[in-house]
């Protein structure tokens, strides 16, 4: 599993615990002076396998974007749309347990901001169709001499 599957599927499978994720994006912005030729290479696999496990954590359709970043610290932007009116206590409660156990094992893992929820639609979306139900966004960063984890 790529350092983004490992710090971005907890927290869609923790919006999947209690919601029905119809899709999931993770924009996943990499700081470039981290980023080798090894990185840069393989960035179509890194996409592929996080999109597998975005899959696999509970979204039914999912997609990530990577990004090489002047920043020093690995941040990903989860966006989930989930289907109706989602318990927003809930999945704010799941998403800081997920921040909380990965962060015990990734030094400087930590929720950025407070977890947004936006009511969205009916809207029409490509790869779902007419959609009606909240948006879900949650701010994710790893530290830089961490950027690498979790694996």
């Amino acid at each position: 599993m790529t350092a983004t599957a490992g710090a971005t599927a907890p927290i869609v499978a923790a919006v999947a615990r209690s919601g029905s994720v119809a899709y999931a994006e993770v924009v996943s912005s990499v700081p470039a002076h981290t980023a080798g030729p090894d990185v840069r290479a393989g960035v179509d696999d890194l996409i592929e396998t996080t999109c597998a496990a975005v899959r696999t954590a509970g979204a039914r359709h999912a997609k990530v974007i990577s990004l090489l970043s002047p920043a020093t610290s690995t941040r990903n932007t989860v966006y989930c749309l989930v289907d109706g009116a989602a318990d927003h206590g809930a999945i704010e409660r799941d998403i800081h347990a997920a921040v909380e156990r990965i962060s015990a094992e990734v030094t400087g893992f930590r929720l950025k901001q407070a977890v947004q929820f936006e009511s969205i639609g009916p809207i029409h979306i490509p790869e779902i169709g007419t959609f009606a139900g909240t948006k879900v966004t949650a701010l994710v960063e790893i530290t830089a001499q961490n950027a690498g984890a979790p694996t």
